[in-house]
């Protein structure tokens, strides 16, 4: 009896020793762990509650583009068809996905939902991954990190953006097949993703490291992993038959992107972005309340991971440390940002972000609760500040503070096109068979025209109709059929009722952005509509002179009625005493009969566009006239550069403010009005703080 009471004394004391390096471990929470499921669906809540209002959201951009490409084709068609972009080859992603969408009715509500649940997937899966790896409270971290993180933003909100997230979703589900013990179908899941988009291709190197027992050799997880590298290896093949050298000029090297991509990877992390024309501050408002308090409860329910003492968990077998899996996981998803990185957006580093979350999980899991807690919360706080900035970089470069695609750039240009389009649809409810639309004056990066018109096309469901920016409109393309032209007033976009001034401002908007070929291709067409008019003879010879042509511009004056003879006209020195008496009006009749007398005098026309500068296309045509007639001059270049700026053509104006300061020499040095146009002008072009400004402006409501 005495021996049965020591033994049992014995194992008292055993298990209280557990018992406390249990409780050293890890600490417990002080309620009862919420079963696993429990948990996982309240980060699931979370996520969903986040991110439930891009179902409202219309497609965009590319959107219109994959959609116009699989209308009416077949699973087969759809799968085998050329990519409408053209750059990358990705057909899950962009051919598969948008054929689904369109047997749907091209409904953006079913775009989105879509989105929505493959993250929901992703946030599942790398909860089931990581709970197998490092226990269920590091979990519970791990997803409620990715649940809540911005970086979700632009793929959820982003039909396109199914491209990131299936491919995501592949990568996860082939880890979690692995872990398993399943590398059949793990190879078949990284196979879809990759086929969705190529910047999962490393998820076999995490493979072999998540599989590899400690002390182990290499040997037996590469022969554990080798279908996941051997889809690889044929995906690699076809996917250079298919690309045959094309990136569309998006991947791009240099020696300073090797160290970018991971710097911008922990800034994402953080949430750490910020405009280089405004300060980085600590957010002035508080994180999503509703989702992070799902989550926190989340964590605090979730039991802790088992200590050693405890034996062998039974949430999964013996595995290298989570944490070293998820710091190589993140920093090899970032290899293939190092292409691209001089675009980065915060979106490129889903992947990666799943590593870095599975690592934190990892370390915060063993700690006091109340450190998991509020590692949490101040992630998830500084996600919400980047998700709330309202700027994006416009020029391309590694070192960006802040990504070139974010949530404020989908949203800001989601509301002008819903704009324009019900602008379009209320003035004309219905558009001829054939037809071809032209848009000036659209709001810069706001992706309203995207190659020839897809989004017209889904409007009017009409295959035949086409549409084009301004500065591409041709002769050609206006003669397929009936033309418009519209243009944006008060942020409004109007339909131009008049031929005739439709041809002349088009062809001016082309003057002031230097394209002059197209500039001549609309006079032309217009000469063939008014055979008779005589200032298209008298515009098309300066365009002409533009281009070099100087013998067709003097046959086009002389077929005008003008005189093309050297030398200045009397009246234009009367017209300067007219304009100093302040009589404007007389001024302009005498320049108009002076140029008609003696058409190349260059004075005439610089004061003429003096006069008229900006009211109408005529101080363009004069200003080039200008220009053309007496290149040396540098005030004309100065005219030219005021003209353009005022015209919004900013990146034409730089370069013609910068000729006048080299033609002008030390005689511009006084020039102080001209140095701070310049400097205006070089504010105004993407990068500059006065266009970051401007992007920031959303459409005024309707009345």
């Amino acid at each position: 009896m005495g021996r049965l009471r020591k033994d049992k004394a014995a194992r008292s004391h055993s298990s209280g020793a557990q018992a406390r390096a249990a409780r050293r471990g890890a600490p417990g929470p002080a309620f009862p762990a919420l079963a696993p499921a429990g948990a996982l669906a309240l980060v699931l809540l979370a996520g969903a509650w986040l991110q439930i209002s891009a179902l409202r959201l219309p497609f965009f951009a590319d959107d219109y583009l994959f959609l116009d490409q699989m209308r009416g084709r077949s699973l087969w068609g759809a799968l085998t068809s050329p990519d409408p972009l053209r750059n990358f080859w990705r057909p899950v992603g962009r051919q598969l996905y948008f054929w689904l969408v369109a047997q749907s009715g091209e409904l953006t509500v079913v775009a989105h939902a879509l989105n929505l649940l493959i993250f929901l997937g992703i946030v599942a899966l790398l909860f089931v991954l990581a709970r197998r790896l490092a226990g269920t409270r590091a979990a519970v971290i791990a997803a409620s990190i990715v649940a809540l993180h911005y970086v979700a933003d632009v793929p959820v909100r982003w039909a396109s953006g199914s491209q990131d997230l299936i491919a995501v979703a592949g990568a996860l589900g082939a880890l979690c097949l692995v872990a398993a013990g399943r590398n059949g179908w793990a190879a078949a899941s990284l196979g879809l993703g990759l086929l969705a988009k190529e910047t999962v291709v490393v998820t076999p190197l995490v493979a072999l490291w998540m599989a590899r027992r400690p002390g182990e050799r290499w040997t037996r997880p590469l022969a554990t992993i080798w279908p996941l590298g051997a889809v690889v290896a044929v995906w690699a093949v076809l996917w250079m038959l298919a690309m045959q050298g094309r990136s569309g000029g998006t991947i791009h090297f240099s020696p300073d992107a090797i160290p970018a991509a991971p710097i911008h990877l922990f800034q994402v992390l953080l949430g750490a972005e910020w405009s280089r024309h405004q300060p980085l501050r600590f957010p002035g408002f508080l994180p999503p309340l509703i989702p992070l308090a799902l989550a926190l409860i989340g964590i605090a329910l979730a039991g802790g991971r088992r200590s050693a003492a405890q034996g062998p968990s039974p949430e999964g077998p013996a595995v290298p440390a989570a944490w070293s899996t998820g710091l190589l996981w993140a920093l090899l998803a970032t290899l293939p940002v190092v292409l691209v990185v001089h675009i980065w957006s915060a979106y490129y580093y889903l992947f990666a972000l799943c590593g870095l979350a599975l690592l934190l999980g990892a370390l915060l899991a063993p700690r006091p609760l109340a450190i998991g807690l509020v590692a949490t919360t101040l992630l998830v706080w500084g996600s919400e500040r980047a998700r709330r900035l309202e700027t994006f970089a416009t020029d391309p470069s590694p070192w960006c503070t802040e990504s070139h695609l974010n949530r404020f750039y989908f949203d800001r240009s989601m509301w002008w096109v819903t704009r324009y389009l019900e602008d379009l649809r209320r003035q004309r409810p219905t558009i001829p068979h054939g037809s071809t639309l032209f848009f000036s004056g659209i709001q810069f990066f706001s992706s309203w025209q995207a190659a020839d018109g897809p989004l017209v096309r889904w409007a009017y469901r009409d295959s035949s109709l086409r549409s084009y920016y301004f500065h591409d409109f041709t002769a050609e393309r206006a003669r397929r059929g009936p033309f418009f032209v519209y243009m944006t007033r008060n942020d409004s976009l109007l339909e131009q009722k008049s031929d005739l001034n439709v041809f002349f401002s088009v062809a001016a908007s082309q003057m002031a952005s230097e394209r002059y070929a197209l500039a001549k291709d609309v006079l032309v067409l217009a000469r063939e509509r008014y055979p008779q008019l005589r200032p298209v003879g008298y515009w098309l010879a300066w365009v002409e002179m533009a281009l070099g042509d100087t013998a067709a511009a003097r046959r086009e004056l002389i077929a005008a009625g003008f005189t093309p003879r050297p030398g200045s006209s009397p009246l234009t020195v009367s017209a300067r005493r007219r304009l100093a008496a302040g009589d404007t009006l007389g001024a302009a009749s005498q320049l108009d009969a002076a140029i008609n007398s003696q058409v190349l005098d260059a004075g005439a026309h610089a004061l003429l566009a003096d006069i008229l500068m900006g009211s109408s296309g005529v101080s363009v045509v004069e200003a080039l006239a200008a220009c053309q007639l007496t290149p040396r001059d540098p005030m004309v270049w100065r005219r030219w550069a005021v003209l353009q700026l005022r015209s919004g053509n900013y990146e034409a104006a730089y370069p013609s403010m910068k000729r006048y300061f080299e033609l002008a020499g030390p005689a511009a040095q006084g020039d102080e009005q001209g140095r701070r146009l310049l400097e205006l002008i070089r504010r105004s072009q993407p990068g500059g703080e006065l266009m970051q400004s401007a992007l920031r402006r959303r459409p005024k409501p309707r009345d």
